[in-house]
């Protein structure tokens, strides 16, 4: 730590003077570091007009995540604000006294005092760590079913699902993914061969988590036992073990809730150890659900961390079991919309709605992300997603969802960051190595792009634009046999998977085209219209390819082409009007681009459309 700590926290309050609100905020304490390390705050200009710029650049420069990006010391700091340029002194009086009222003045003082008051701290203080206490994390693992009795082969599951609702959503507890943790055990059972005890401790070894929880089912006189160890990873002991007796399945709700209040209060409140079945005291009990639902929901929980397309079916089994079950109904709502079946998810979304009421608080913020999700609402979406994170750490899908935001509002540097606990799982998930890639190569990142599209074809299921996009890097890098190859398995990849040939083709050519490889998007563009003749936007595409080459004779034709199979497609038209226009072809040219403004008014291609058009009349 370094002067440039205290810097960030006077931005802090330099942004809350000017703006009248702090630059990050959330009711909950995660979901608030989460934004301060991964979020950039709001634009300051949304909150009130007329700020100075240079007042503007400062602030951000004090917040800026990069403490290199800071000024360097409060000496810098004054200087910044009070030296301004020539003008900007004045603009910054000009701003304060145009107010109609007082407070920005007064805010500028109180900066002015803050400012003396903090270089005289900074000069006589000693140095000090502040780790502000957040929740306590805790990891549930899937209890092992040692019973040899059918009847509970639903119990595993259950009991995971049961001790997630019972802590999920609580303000000083949050439950680490259970789907997440299960499959960082098994790697560490199967990869690494180590002991189901050392597995476990050692799976959560780079997490937040503190306490793990975890146990058998055994075979007893009558009916079947839960044994429950909680350990504490702090100190690698085991500090309560519990059992919970019960005669049949339909009673283990019951058991494990009253596990959850003995639980609850050991950890929070500090009262000491005593039998499960006593204990009274605690929250309201989160709904039952049916085992046979829980289950279907854990198998396509489970399905949905390894890409199974699968996964929507067990979803939507769960719900057809208990339709009150809201996790599943939310995840079978986002497959529907990750599919494109808007209109079918609409409706099951608004019956979700109708469980609002009685849903928990994590269930609510799971509602919210699913209609974000419908109404294509993405701060919605991400708003929801910083919560469930909050309530549920560590959950990789969560982290997927919101790093795809970030990619898709051009967030680059956000995306790789958000992906970074994910990673550490060792998660074998092939979009997330394909979405990384994207965003590594967008920010020049090359090698490191090409070496995650390596871990993304390794996946089991393996996405096929992997293939696609391994093999534009692979030509960048002059390496033209191993692009061939993974162009083949690309393909080939893309017809297990249903997509037509030309199709593939097409989306070979769209690669390149974006990376400026136009030779290869020409061939691939050609290979794919000659699949499909009769589609127009790939005799669209490879003229634009030929454009690109130098071949105006061939773009020509195969614009034409294009309009010939699709009278009314506006985009060759726009680039025919601005091809004539260069041969100085003015009645061509017009005549193209007055036929493409009737179609588009609203397009990119307008403005300069409509300027072509003033030139062409004068």
């Amino acid at each position: 730590m370094d002067a440039r700590t205290d810097i960030w926290s006077l931005g802090i309050v330099l942004y809350e003077l000017i703006a009248g609100r702090r630059p990050f905020d959330s009711d909950f304490e995660q979901a608030l570091v989460y934004s301060i390390i991964f979020d950039d705050p709001p634009d300051i200009t949304g909150f009130r007009e007329g700020i100075p710029p240079h007042l503007i650049a400062l602030c951000k420069s004090c917040l800026a995540k990069d403490r290199e990006s800071r000024p360097a010391s409060m000496d810098q700091f004054s200087r910044l604000l009070g030296n301004a340029p020539a003008g900007k002194a004045t603009a910054v009086r000009s701003w304060i006294a145009d107010r109609s009222w007082r407070r920005a003045e007064l805010a500028f003082g109180m900066i002015i005092a803050l400012i003396v008051f903090i270089a005289l701290l900074m000069k006589f203080r000693s140095p000090a760590n502040v780790n502000p206490q957040g929740k306590i994390v805790i990891g549930i693992a899937r209890f092992e079913n040692q019973s040899g009795d059918t009847s509970t082969a639903g119990w595993p599951a259950f009991i995971q699902g049961r001790l997630f609702d019972n802590f999920a959503g609580r303000t000083d507890i949050a439950v680490f993914d259970p789907v997440t943790s299960d499959n960082m055990i098994e790697r560490a059972l199967n990869i690494e061969r180590k002991t189901r005890a050392d597995a476990i401790t050692g799976a959560f070894g780079e997490t937040s988590v503190r306490f793990v929880v975890d146990g058998i089912i055994a075979a007893s006189n009558g009916g079947s036992t839960v044994a429950i160890n909680v350990r504490d990873l702090s100190n690698q002991a085991s500090v309560r073990s519990t059992f919970i007796r019960k005669d049949n399945a339909e009673t283990l709700a019951g058991g494990v809730d009253s596990l959850c209040r003995w639980l609850y209060g050991s950890l929070i409140s500090g009262y000491p150890a005593r039998s499960a079945q006593s204990d009274t005291n605690g929250s309201p009990q989160p709904k039952v659900h049916l085992i046979p639902a829980v289950s279907a929901f854990a198998q396509g929980s489970e399905l949905n961390y390894r890409g199974d397309s699968l996964a929507i079916k067990y979803f939507e089994r769960a719900t057809q079991i208990d339709w009150a079950y809201i996790p599943p109904k939310a995840w079978f709502i986002s497959r529907l919309m990750a599919r494109g079946s808007v209109e079918e998810a609409a409706p099951h979304f608004k019956a979700l709605e109708a469980l609002r009421i009685t849903g928990s608080p994590y269930e609510q913020v799971l509602i919210d992300w699913a209609g974000g999700q419908v109404n294509n609402d993405i701060p919605a979406q991400k708003r929801a997603l910083t919560r469930m994170l909050e309530y549920s750490p560590g959950n990789n899908l969560f982290l997927y969802y919101l790093a795809r935001l970030k990619y898709v509002q051009w967030d680059f540097s956000g995306c790789v960051e958000t992906l970074q606990p994910a990673l550490k799982t060792h998660w074998e998930f092939s979009k997330m190595y394909f979405l990384l890639a994207e965003a590594q190569e967008q920010l020049g990142r090359f090698a490191e792009a090409r070496h995650s599209l390596e871990q993304s074809i390794r996946c089991d299921p393996a996405h096929p634009e992997s293939f696609a996009l391994l093999s534009t890097l692979c030509r960048r890098d002059q390496d033209s046999a191993l692009a061939e190859k993974y162009e083949n398995q690309y393909i080939e990849a893309s017809g297990s998977h249903g997509t037509p040939t030309a199709d593939a083709y097409a989306t070979i050519a769209k690669l390149s085209i974006e990376r400026g490889q136009d030779r290869y998007a020409n061939r691939y563009f050609a290979l794919a219209s000659e699949a499909r003749p009769d589609y127009p936007p790939f005799h669209m595409g490879r003229g634009e390819a030929l454009l690109f080459l130098g071949d105006t004779a061939s773009a020509i034709r195969e614009f034409r082409r294009a309009l010939a199979l699709r009278p009314g497609y506006a985009d060759p038209l726009y680039r025919l009007g601005e091809i004539f226009e260069g041969k100085g072809d003015r009645n061509q040219s017009l005549l193209y681009t007055q036929s493409f403004l009737r179609l588009d008014s609203a397009g990119a291609h307008v403005p300069e459309a409509r300027a072509r058009l003033a030139r062409l009349m004068k």
